[in-house]
């Protein structure tokens, strides 16, 4: 079904393209803090990110700040490495975030606020809790969208609101039959695309989102040059070292691909606490050499992955990966 066009997200849009005019929002006490930390995480340098972050709340206890952003930490250092005994943590510091901003309305306070509900939406997800996600990305959603319409300039905000806007409609998009369900897809990824551009502390958050979606929809031109700006700033970046990883085989060049691939795979080997990454990148490279026609070496990396045992929680995140992987280690494909 095509996606119809919301006027109001249209205005939102409109709005925070005259206030950005003004300036973007950003935290004065601590952009500097806030910044260098970033850095680090892009760097893959969490413990001295942490550090930098846990700085922020040493100078002043009631800085939501620092709290925020040990969770950003935690996140990115999950999604890399896996461990899962950050969790706990993670949420900790984002409860703490939504605790001291509970009674506040000025608009820092708001926009914590509003991406605290945002990283708990995305971990809830993940856990499956898909409806506690779902109202937890209203929320935020709802937030950031009053944020923009009180004048407030920030790509940050405007961002993370498309960014719920696009993925909610990927996940209704069977149900815009109903009166209350509205496809925003288009909406959504114009906000995304605007507020990525301007954004000051979710920039790679919000260009990761825009890269999946870019692999999702057939834009692989679109999606290299978005990592390679990324990889431009953060040539060693895991991250967005595989997406590129995966944005590659989708295109067809194999080349390229297994020249990221195993570097990555080596890298791997040892780092995470659930293996998930290293799974995902070893059935990659399998696929790779499969497609070049390199039987034998496909299949030293193939077997091992089809033949381990894995546990439900782990075998149903690697799915993808090991179904495709069995169907072109058949004899014949």
């Amino acid at each position: 079904m095509k996606a119809r066009w919301t006027g109001p997200l249209f205005a939102v849009s409109l709005l925070w393209l005259s206030a950005a005019v003004s300036g973007e929002l950003t935290d004065p006490r601590f952009d500097r803090e806030i910044l260098s930390g970033l850095h680090w995480v892009m760097q893959a340098r969490y413990d001295s990110a942490m550090a930098r972050f846990q700085a922020i709340s040493r100078k002043d206890t009631s800085a939501i700040a620092g709290d925020f952003f040990q969770a950003v930490c935690l996140a990115a250092r999950f999604y890399d490495l896996h461990d899962t005994s950050s969790i706990p943590e993670y949420y900790r510091h984002l409860d703490h975030v939504l605790t001291v901003t509970e009674k506040r309305a000025d608009p820092l306070s708001v926009f914590y606020r509003a991406s605290a509900y945002a990283f708990l939406s995305v971990m809830k997800v993940h856990e499956n809790r898909k409806l506690t996600g779902a109202l937890m990305g209203r929320k935020s959603a709802e937030l950031f969208r009053g944020l923009l319409q009180n004048g407030t300039g920030s790509g940050d905000a405007l961002g993370m609101m498309g960014s719920y806007h696009y993925w909610a409609s990927v996940a209704l998009k069977n149900f815009t039959w109903l009166p209350f369900v509205r496809d925003e897809r288009n909406p959504g990824l114009l906000e995304l695309r605007l507020g990525q551009r301007q954004a000051r502390y979710m920039r790679f958050a919000l260009t990761h989102s825009l890269l999946w979606i870019d692999y999702d929809t057939y834009q692989l031109d679109e999606a290299v040059a978005l990592c390679d700006s990324v990889l431009k700033e953060y040539p060693a970046n895991p991250v967005f070292r595989q997406i590129k990883l995966h944005i590659l085989y989708r295109r067809g060049d194999y080349e390229a691909a297994l020249g990221l691939a195993r570097p990555l795979m080596e890298e791997y080997r040892s780092r995470e606490e659930v293996p998930l990454n290293r799974i995902s990148i070893t059935a990659k490279t399998a696929l790779i050499l499969y497609a070049l026609g390199r039987q034998k070496e496909a299949d030293s990396l193939a077997e091992p992955l089809l033949s381990a045992k894995y546990d439900p929680d782990l075998r149903q995140r690697v799915r993808k990966e090991l179904s495709d992987l069995r169907e072109k280690s058949q004899p014949g494909n």
